[in-house]
């Protein structure tokens, strides 16, 4: 038989236990990119919010924005300089100075007051990876990041 204290604990534990599962559902998502040649022009542009190359300028982990240099835009409206709110797991890979394939959409499950992105488990393609060459062949031409006024 249990006591009420106990089943106060283990119902707490579940509760820590599913919130968890449930935070890290938002770092990383099951879409594996890393196969790019699979994916198609509009599977790209249906899933995700943006879609850009940029030099990563200033990453942080822990949820921190990711400051980026943009370089061709493919999907939504960006300047020369975008920074982005990425979940925690997800900015493990991004460093300062390397140039990426960004595929980047709002996180469903993530709580904040600011809006926060994800990206696939494995993060940004480096642009000298075949994968992203493969995938920057699909998307065709793209165009500049915005001017600013």
């Amino acid at each position: 038989m249990w006591l009420k204290g106990e089943a106060r604990f283990v119902g707490a534990a579940i509760l820590l236990l599913v919130s968890f599962s449930m935070r890290t559902r938002g770092d990383c998502s099951d879409t594996d990119v890393s196969n790019a040649t699979s994916l198609t022009r509009q599977h790209v542009m249906a899933r995700y919010d943006f879609v850009f190359t940029g030099k990563v300028i200033r990453a942080a982990p822990y949820s921190s924005e990711t400051l980026f240099e943009v370089d061709r835009v493919w999907k939504g409206a960006l300047h020369r300089h975008a920074s982005f709110l990425i979940a925690a797991v997800a900015t493990q890979w991004a460093q300062a100075g390397h140039t990426y394939l960004m595929l980047l959409r709002q996180c469903r499950n993530c709580v904040g007051k600011q809006v926060i992105y994800e990206v696939d488990c494995s993060g940004g393609m480096d642009v000298e990876n075949e994968d992203a060459l493969n995938l920057l062949k699909q998307l065709g031409r793209a165009k500049p990041p915005l001017t600013s006024r």
